[in-house]
């Protein structure tokens, strides 16, 4: 075995000893606010979706592990992982100590970054899906804070982190990089605000269009950036986004969870602009349509 190998081999176990440390605290501290709804009977289940990949494997652990101690309780957390991409890996010991508070994994068939609502939302249609991301920390009131804006704002999807669409004086739509970063219109849905899937995002009963689970769409237009694809299939439904609270935009990220991110791509190699033209081109969205 190389150094290499080997120093990389003693990195592994190292980060693993700690999250297993770290997930035996909090649990010890917070035994008893760990886990799921089994209290309030729901009309609609509130299920938190997200995936992840293989190099995030430790990171989405303390992610789960901040859902699951949320003030208001999911009914469901499920981490869909991609069958291809996980082929041969091994999970950690301290999955099964999630999988007894409630987290249900399931292998599917990779999907990218559209694997975190995909299958989710093909299975709950008439439910409520918050998706999360697999390197942040949550506040233990996300989806709190989420749950109030969508009682506020039924037919709008809810967010705690949005930029906002920006527009030259002719209504044509300007590079992703020159939006209004980190939107703070929180409380007024808009066709004009665009949703970012870390800060959490919740999407009311088909709030979304008909062609969600276009897969070969998917793959042909944005397989590696679904906000845009999301974007396109609120636009599509005519549902606006509504930032929930301006408290919830700076976000907290698991640190060396970064190496691997999709906006190293998206958007400082302005894939998402590519994405934005090829499925707003697909379906003929006129920006003017977009005006509030």
């Amino acid at each position: 075995m190389s150094r290499y190998g080997l120093l990389s081999d003693i990195k592994k176990i190292f980060t693993s000893t700690i999250i297993n440390i770290y997930a035996a605290l909090r649990y010890k501290l917070w035994k008893k606010s760990f886990g799921l709804n089994n209290i309030e009977k729901r009309d609609k289940l509130i299920i938190v979706s997200l995936t992840t990949i293989p190099s995030r494997i430790w990171s989405v652990q303390i992610s789960l592990d901040c859902i699951l101690r949320q003030t208001v309780k999911p009914d469901k957390i499920i981490l869909n992982l991609g069958q291809e991409v996980f082929e041969g890996v091994t999970l950690p010991k301290s999955f099964k100590n999630l999988e007894k508070r409630g987290v249900e994994i399931r292998y599917v068939s990779y999907l990218s970054p559209h694997s975190k609502y995909y299958y989710t939302m093909q299975d709950y249609p008439n439910d409520i899906i918050v998706t999360i991301d697999d390197d942040v920390i949550y506040k233990r009131t996300v989806i709190n804070e989420l749950l109030k804006s969508y009682q506020r704002h039924p037919n709008a999807v809810s967010c705690l982190r949005a930029h906002k669409m920006m527009f030259d004086r002719n209504f044509n739509l300007l590079p992703y990089n020159q939006w209004n970063y980190e939107t703070i219109e929180e409380n007024i849905p808009s066709m004009r605000i665009f949703s970012t899937g870390a800060g959490g995002v919740l999407y009311p009963p088909r709030s979304l269009y008909k062609d969600l689970f276009e897969t070969k769409l998917i793959r042909e237009l944005c397989f590696r950036t679904d906000d845009v694809w999301l974007k396109a299939m609120e636009v599509m439904n005519k549902t606006p986004v509504v930032l929930a609270s301006k408290n919830y935009r700076r976000l907290t990220l698991v640190k060396r969870s970064q190496k691997y991110a999709l906006k190293r791509t998206n958007t400082h190699k302005a894939e998402n602009d590519v994405s934005i033209k090829n499925v707003f081109g697909y379906y003929e969205i006129k920006y003017e349509d977009l005006k509030d």
